[in-house]
């Protein structure tokens, strides 16, 4: 974020002008994104929200000890969003599988800076206000829960792995996403992984893989989508979507050295407002590796 306080959602909603929202900023590590996707489908089935803008970012970075090759090496900062609003199609999440265990807090933690161990010169002097991690237990644990978490979710939507298009995970390590597949008797063509691109963005990977995926044309109107995350807490989440009509093309900016430009994105046309609230699609999503793109989108929020 720009600030430790306030949090960075009031200030891309006054980006926005969207005036009298809603902002807030959930923290829930690298299931973060998935988190959010479904606190903002359970906004719009309430009948309370018509359109909800979910961001996942992190800035890893900040907290990066570069000279230990066991985290620096893994990890990158970026952003994606989608825009989820109200429709009368037979999309959005279909089911959802949340999970947490805290017994593992201290497998990916940064030790100081909170009331536990308060910033001083000799948390700063042992480095203790960089990100440390324990590779071995937390592969144990991913492997253990994640393919569980997405066979839930495939149960719970009353599918089955055939009916899914596209298997999108946070990308954290190649063999985790194997393993997930593998659970769930998933091919390898119907996963869809990045990490050798861009590392382990948190929050981000997510979103910025269901970009890529459009753009490549692997993901498309009306495909069944698997989602599934794990992170500190330790934490874990999965969901299944199914996407509705995209009314936006897919805006895109992956450059961070120069300033950033907009590509061409289309008015948010042919939204209409319906009826039934239960149901959600997504719009449109981008991508910034450090920062978020969000001015085109703020007539959907204006007024």
């Amino acid at each position: 974020p720009d600030y430790l306080t306030p949090p960075v959602s009031s200030q891309i909603q006054h980006a926005l002008g969207a005036k009298d929202v809603g902002a807030f900023t959930l923290v829930a590590g690298c299931p973060g994104f998935v988190y959010a996707l479904v606190v903002a489908q359970q906004f719009i089935a309430a009948g309370g929200c018509d359109n909800v803008l979910v961001i996942g970012a992190e800035l890893i970075s900040r907290y990066t000890d570069w000279s230990d090759r066991s985290t620096c090496i893994l990890f990158a900062d970026g952003a994606g969003a989608v825009v989820l609003q109200v429709s009368d199609e037979p999309c959005g999440v279909l089911s959802y599988v949340l999970g947490s265990d805290g017994s593992g807090a201290e497998y990916l933690i940064v030790p100081a800076g909170g009331t536990a161990l308060p910033p001083s010169q000799e948390t700063l002097d042992k480095g203790l206000h960089y990100l440390r991690m324990d590779g071995n237990k937390v592969f144990r644990f991913a492997t253990r829960v994640l393919g569980k978490a997405l066979e839930q979710a495939i149960q719970q939507a009353g599918l089955t792995t055939n009916d899914i298009d596209l298997f999108i995970p946070h990308q954290a390590n190649a063999r985790i996403i194997e393993s997930a597949a593998r659970h769930v008797k998933l091919p390898e063509e119907k996963v869809f992984m990045n990490i050798e691109r861009y590392g382990n963005t948190s929050a981000a990977s997510i979103p910025i893989a269901l970009c890529e995926a459009f753009e490549q044309g692997r993901a498309k109107v009306g495909d069944t989508l698997a989602f599934v995350a794990f992170g500190s807490g330790l934490t874990w989440a999965s969901a299944i979507v199914k996407i509705g009509e995209r009314v936006a093309p897919v805006l895109v900016k992956r450059s961070w050295l120069s300033k950033p430009e907009w590509l061409s994105l289309d008015p948010l046309l042919g939204v209409t407002r319906a009826t039934s609230s239960n149901v959600i699609k997504i719009l449109a999503n981008g991508l910034a590796p450090i920062g978020i793109l969000l001015r085109k989108l703020s007539g959907l929020f204006r007024g």
